[in-house]
């Protein structure tokens, strides 16, 4: 004769052995979820722009791409913060700090010594405060640090600056589709006085696409500084034409 205990004992055991695969049915997490997240920069002063920067390597890539230290401050970027001069560079610069010549906005420290001007690509004499280097006839200025690429020739091991010039070609790569043209008047402290005028658009000649772009500045300015008065007729003008599909001549 079974004892009871023996009896009730193989009743929870079997309960178990049935019970626990329904437990552990009802325990199984439900299948895993994908979520995915997207997030747009918002760059409103254009501090990080996309536009392709080929003063580096020469390679149409972004500084994004560009495995170097350098800073792009476009035409938009200077005029929402009120830039005049090179010495107001500094502020989106890092490493970069404005040369004690009695105020003459010539160039720029760039990592503890002076730095080099460049134009659309090539190099110009230095200007360590011999006279005020301007900023409104440049669509974009690129500040890279350290020595320039191989490309360049020799260079100083700080860094430099390139000017690239306003020009009929928009930031995509493509001409302007309709002309454009603007005349701005700045007044200020210190007997500032400054009148500048643009005019812009496209063309062609027979299939040839071309754009021009000319752009004019007078000023007559005093300064903080004694001495150190600004006195300057600017006169800029760049001419592109497409020569074919891969080969574009410029002009300016």
């Amino acid at each position: 004769m079974r004892s009871p205990c023996r009896l009730a004992v193989g009743l929870l055991t079997a309960w178990f052995s049935v019970g626990l695969p329904v437990c552990a049915a009802e325990d199984e997490p439900d299948a895993d979820e994908t979520v995915t997240v997207r997030g747009d920069t918002v760059d409103r002063i254009g501090i990080v722009p996309s536009e392709p920067v080929d003063v580096v390597f020469g390679l149409d890539k972004s500084l994004f791409e560009t495995p170097r230290s350098a800073t792009s401050i476009a035409v938009e970027t200077m005029d929402r913060l009120g830039m005049t001069d090179i010495d107001d560079l500094v502020m989106l610069s890092p490493s970069s700090f404005t040369q004690s010549f009695f105020g003459v906005s010539g160039s720029l420290d760039l990592r503890g010594t002076s730095g080099e001007n460049y134009f659309n690509g090539i190099r110009r004499l230095d200007n360590p405060g011999n006279y005020a280097t301007p900023i409104g006839a440049a669509d974009r200025v690129d500040i890279v640090r350290g020595p320039a690429s191989v490309i360049y020739g020799a260079s100083k091991i700080g860094g430099y600056m390139n000017f690239v010039p306003k020009s009929a070609r928009a930031d995509t790569g493509q001409y302007l589709r309709d002309p454009t043209g603007e005349v701005s008047v700045t007044g200020g402290s210190w007997d500032k006085a400054v009148v500048a005028a643009e005019v812009g658009g496209p063309g062609s000649l027979g299939e040839r696409r071309f754009g021009y772009y000319l752009f004019g500045e007078w000023e007559d300015s005093g300064s903080y500084y004694r001495d150190t008065a600004t006195k300057n007729v600017i006169l800029q003008g760049t001419f592109n034409v497409d020569l074919t599909v891969r080969v574009r001549l410029l002009c300016g």
